[in-house]
């Protein structure tokens, strides 16, 4: 669980109530002025209210933008924490023995999504299953089965694709829930809640390269296996031609930030302000 992302919703809904509250309560002040003699205040007792009140709302409003900016930075997706990469795990394996191994010997050949013309991307995967041996503390042996999954894609296009997004379905039979994957190689951009969709983001494929992701289950799992997936999506958000400079190494891609929380900070700031100098001009 995400708990900046439901602290953000808490903390936004907390602020939003207590500024909707004392809102009302200024308002109703307000309202009130003509009889406050009745009620022997002070314009100073009076005024000494009101300031306090329009604080309050104000800081449950901080509160509630807070919230809104938490939500941007620790979106739901981003939550789901993906497995380790490398670690123990990785020596386990090294150490173990491979039992059975397949890679595909054809390829498969998609035209990325905003692609054009001749920038293609073929695809293979790899296979390989693990025999592993472990010892627990009073000596007993215990052996454990891992089969790790290779996902291959090659750019045999003449151009670099950018910003390009590689999407993978992953079939029940191999993982039914994310935390069914023990290990990746590569730290994913997210895995989409509900489901065992995992997406990797690389800033750039070069004509020719080939990009490779792999990750690991606690299962035993034959070479039939490989047939149970279907074709993964590669969205290339743009292209440049072969001329085009070369550009700095690549790096693990970060999540990108919603803008669309931040737009809507910007509109509930805008309403409030709007509101707030609605009352002044009702209170001259």
């Amino acid at each position: 669980m995400n708990w900046l992302y439901y602290l953000g919703i808490a903390l936004f809904a907390v602020g939003i109530l207590g500024f909707a509250f004392y809102f009302y309560k200024y308002y109703s002040l307000l309202k009130e002025k003509h009889r406050e003699h009745a009620h022997h205040e002070s314009d100073k007792h009076l005024s000494d209210k009101k300031k306090k009140l329009v604080a309050k709302s104000f800081a449950c409003l901080a509160i509630a933008l807070i919230g809104l900016l938490l939500t941007a930075f620790a979106p739901p997706e981003s939550a789901l924490a993906a497995p380790a990469v490398g670690g123990d795990l990785s020596a386990l394996l090294a150490r173990g023995k491979i039992i059975e191994e397949k890679t595909e010997t054809y390829v498969n050949r998609l035209t990325p999504i905003k692609c054009l013309g001749q920038e293609d991307v073929v695809y293979w995967r790899e296979l390989k299953v693990f025999n592993t041996t472990t010892k627990d503390a009073s000596g007993n042996t215990k052996t454990t089965f891992y089969s790790t999954i290779t996902l291959n894609i090659q750019n045999v296009g003449p151009n670099k694709l950018s910003d390009v997004t590689l999407l993978e379905k992953i079939p029940d039979s191999i993982a039914r829930v994310p935390e069914d994957i023990t290990e990746f190689s590569i730290t994913p951009k997210r895995v989409v809640k509900g489901s065992v969709v995992v997406e990797w983001l690389f800033s750039y494929v070069e004509p020719g390269e080939k990009k490779q992701v792999s990750y690991t289950v606690e299962k035993r799992l034959d070479a039939s296996a490989l047939n149970d997936f279907g074709a993964p999506e590669v969205v290339a958000q743009a292209i440049e031609g072969p001329t085009a400079p070369s550009v700095a190494p690549e790096q693990p891609a970060a999540a990108g930030m919603d803008y669309t929380i931040i737009g809507l900070v910007i509109v509930v700031v805008t309403i409030l302000a709007l509101l707030y100098a609605f009352v002044l001009k009702k209170k001259d």
